[in-house]
């Protein structure tokens, strides 16, 4: 049996949300200039990518060029586990 606070509780969570979802706003209506920025080197509009478009850069990470050679002696296995696809 359910204590009568726990009733309260209940009844309340739900009073709150539907005055929740009632006051929450409605989106705003998308606007086409905010699908393109300005690129400088084409002088033109362009559309952003999509994460659904072709990559276009490669994952690429540097490794510290001091003390590389005592530091890192093989550091591809290490590498390669985290990155292995």
């Amino acid at each position: 049996m359910v204590p009568w606070w726990g009733e309260a509780i209940a009844a309340l969570l739900v009073l709150v949300y539907g005055f929740l979802a009632i006051l929450t706003p409605k989106p705003k209506p998308a606007d086409p200039r905010e699908d393109v920025y300005f690129d400088p080197k084409s002088k033109s509009n362009t559309r952003f990518p999509s994460i659904h478009d072709e990559a276009t850069v490669d994952l690429t990470f540097v490794l510290p060029a001091y003390n590389e050679e005592e530091r890192f002696r093989n550091p591809c296995p290490f590498f390669s586990f985290f990155f292995s696809f």
